[in-house]
């Protein structure tokens, strides 16, 4: 292996958060909670005269998270990332992506003396192609690892009372 010192860095930037309750502890109507929330980050990360390999320059994710009547729960997320170089010279970049996920819950549901959660979702419901877990300054041009195209799950949640 072969490595090569590329200096110091000048990391800059700046994340910021908004978290909201739209609707929040209705529990007579049919929409009992809304909650909205998004997170932005800025990276301006730099070597000397180029971006710092491995860091996107902008990242968005958004959600929102439905309660409805008889504890069933919608989770929607939106995930945006940039573009990502690669190796130190910022020859090869990974293409930026969106992300949609989405998910549907069950809560609160009591058997006895258990409290249970039934859960489903989806991953990536636009079946979009990116490289995830890339590898920075690879040898041989093998920066990229492709990441799961749509996949769906379900599980649940067992608690004692």
């Amino acid at each position: 292996e072969y490595f090569i010192n590329a200096g110091g860095t000048k990391q800059q930037g700046v994340e910021i958060e908004a978290v909201g309750w739209l609707v929040q502890n209705k529990p007579d109507k049919f929409l009992t909670s809304l909650q909205v929330r998004s997170s932005y980050t800025y990276s301006n990360f730099r070597f000397q005269e180029n971006k710092l390999t491995g860091v996107p320059d902008h990242c968005l994710v958004s959600s929102a998270e439905f309660t409805f009547l008889k504890n069933v729960s919608l989770f929607a997320q939106q995930n945006y990332t940039a573009s990502i170089p690669l190796n130190d010279a910022n020859t090869v970049k990974a293409k930026s992506y969106h992300l949609t996920e989405l998910k549907a819950s069950l809560k609160n549901l009591t058997v006895r003396k258990t409290k249970l959660e039934i859960f489903s979702g989806v991953n990536n419901l636009f079946n979009k192609s990116y490289s995830l877990g890339n590898d920075l300054n690879a040898a041989n041009g093998r920066y990229f690892n492709p990441a799961a195209k749509i996949n769906f799950y379900f599980g649940f949640v067992v608690q004692a009372i």
